[in-house]
């Protein structure tokens, strides 16, 4: 059957965390390895396609998501997960630093080499989680590698978690092909008028989970802004995603009677044709990763405004429009906004020329191809140096 890589992930279905998952597991898979998932039970096109693949998957026998503390303590389910398994290596796939820790201690109770990636990393986690920062370094430093995502996240590794000097890389994330094909004019029409946005004016895109972490009443502050000292600028917000905080943005929109410039259109299986759609993408998060949909709207070619906040800055690096960080300029973060708004609405030279760098600079770092080799890369090292030890 080959060798044997289970992935064991906390994400079964909910953000970017299973999408890599997904895309990591199909690139494994076409390697010649034999691959497995371990992880919540989930339905849907990506299980489908997995396993139309010969992908199996073992069910976490509870929603890591909602319960999350029993991914801290209870070893239980690795342990028959991996002694059913047998893998020649666990990829942990961590939505944080502190994620999937019981099922890591098993693996190295058990001897089974293993590498962790982190998708997340911030400051207040550390904190939070204090207690579990020494038994967290030593994990690290049992693993064969520590992949993060940028170079700020893995600082802060270093920094904040204990992970050993020399034992961490990056590895930026990477966009599928699909992303850096030409903008898709009937997409674009099509959308465009099932919302009723008139022809001239400029919709800005944001694909993200409706939650307090995202910020999304920065933009509705924002547009208050706008409205209010250019209200001849036509622009609208559209927002892909579901979260909890769908019914208070609703009512704060209505209530600043912000109705007409505001679309929430719900969780989307496919957002590729939503970038056709826009002119512009904004993300206000008060903290991230490095965020696929940034990757994403760059490599269509979109102009990109978006918080500087964990690995942004370092992922548009000087191309589109980094806002103040919100924690420590909220006010200026508004007014940034706002006014980078107007000056794309108004400018469409500009707001294009800003497009093309981001695609640019996406074409040069955030292929997928370039993602899936570096982690093959570190995969096979992983498992060499565990067949020579």
């Amino acid at each position: 059957m080959g060798r044997h890589v289970v992935i064991y992930s906390d994400d079964p279905d909910k953000g970017g965390v299973a999408q890599y998952n997904h895309r990591v597991a199909l690139a494994l898979e076409a390697s010649g390895l034999r691959v497995s998932i371990v992880q919540s039970r989930s339905t849907g096109g990506m299980v489908a396609l997995r396993e139309s693949r010969g992908i199996a998957h073992w069910w976490i026998p509870y929603d890591t998501g909602r319960e999350f503390a029993r991914t801290l303590t209870e070893a239980g389910d690795a342990e028959r997960a991996f002694g059913e398994l047998r893998p020649d290596l666990v990829l942990f796939s961590d939505c944080c630093p502190v994620s999937n820790m019981a099922a890591k201690h098993t693996a190295i109770r058990l001897g089974i080499p293993h590498v962790v990636v982190v998708h997340f990393v911030a400051q207040y986690l550390a904190q939070r989680f204090s207690g579990q920062l020494r038994l967290l370094a030593q994990m690290y430093a049992a693993a064969r590698c520590v992949v993060a995502v940028s170079g700020e996240n893995l600082e802060q590794l270093g920094r904040l978690f204990g992970l050993p000097p020399g034992k961490g890389r990056v590895v930026f994330n990477g966009v599928a092909p699909k992303f850096f094909q030409p903008r898709s004019e009937p997409n674009r029409g099509d959308l465009r008028r099932r919302l009723g946005i008139p022809e001239g004016t400029v919709l800005s895109l944001t694909t993200a989970r409706l939650s307090a972490v995202k910020l999304h009443l920065l933009q509705v502050a924002a547009m208050e802004v706008l409205a209010r000292e250019a209200p001849s600028t036509r622009i609208r917000c559209v927002w892909a995603g579901e979260g909890e905080l769908r019914q208070s943005l609703e009512s704060e929109i209505s209530r600043r009677g912000l109705q007409e410039r505001f679309h929430l259109v719900g969780q989307i299986s496919d957002v590729e044709p939503w970038y056709d759609a826009a002119d512009v993408f904004t993300l206000t998060s008060e903290s991230e990763g490095m965020p696929l949909s940034i990757m994403e709207a760059m490599a269509k070619g979109l102009p990109v405004v978006a918080t500087a906040v964990s690995g942004i800055p370092e992922e548009l690096g000087r191309e589109g429009a980094l806002l103040p960080d919100p924690a420590k300029d909220a006010m200026g973060a508004v007014t940034t906004l706002a006014r980078t708004w107007i000056d794309w609405s108004r400018k469409p030279g500009l707001r294009e020329g800003v497009g093309r760098r981001c695609r640019q600079r996406a074409e040069a770092l955030f292929r997928e191809e370039t993602m899936m080799r570096n982690t093959l890369d570190y995969i096979e090292e992983a498992m060499a140096t565990a067949a020579a030890v």
